[in-house]
């Protein structure tokens, strides 16, 4: 009993950095809305704590960043992490320097459209240095974007997907630094 109650403990102790590190967004500031030609957006409020993803409720969002990342997820399919430095977008997969490893769809001067397991519904489009500017939906729930990585003649522009882009007036969502 005591060896089993040790062990209890210390799988509790072990998962407690993890879970204290993924907190409800309380501290960032960032406010951005991701509008579509449909009329339809969708709106990262970390100042609430929240996402509303076109026209459905607002559910709760969570900052799983650290001093090196960027890191957002709600935990039912939308997720995101990006280095805060410029030079490292997109190349590491060490585990330990990013929660969620970015794969890389294509890239053209400066822009990157990546997706993460954590959330195939959704494509990023991410501008060195400023941040996410769009976000493509997949066109049903059960789409993945990681199915792109099986056509080598990807053309963004004809993916059966939503795009989502930033408003002019949102703040900037996992700027790096240079």
């Amino acid at each position: 009993m005591i060896r089993y109650t040790a062990s209890v403990f210390l799988l509790i102790a072990g998962l407690t950095p993890a879970v204290a590190q993924q907190k409800k967004c309380e501290h960032s500031n960032i406010h951005a809305i991701f509008t579509a030609s449909n009329g339809s957006d969708i709106e990262l409020n970390a100042r609430t704590g929240t996402i509303r993803l076109s026209h459905s409720q607002a559910v709760a969002l969570y900052d799983c960043g650290n001093n090196t990342e960027t890191c957002f997820t709600d935990y039912h399919g939308f997720a995101f992490s990006f280095s805060r430095e410029c030079d490292k977008i997109g190349i590491s997969r060490d585990p330990k320097n990013t929660k969620l490893t970015p794969e890389i769809v294509s890239v053209l001067h400066g822009n990157l459209w990546v997706v993460f397991d954590a959330s195939p519904n959704f494509l990023f489009h991410y501008v060195v240095p400023k941040g996410v500017v769009g976000i493509y939906v997949g066109s049903t729930p059960s789409f993945d974007f990681r199915s792109l990585f099986h056509d080598h003649n990807v053309q963004i522009g004809t993916l059966n997907a939503v795009e989502y882009q930033i408003t002019s007036d949102s703040d900037a969502v996992a700027a790096c630094r240079r």
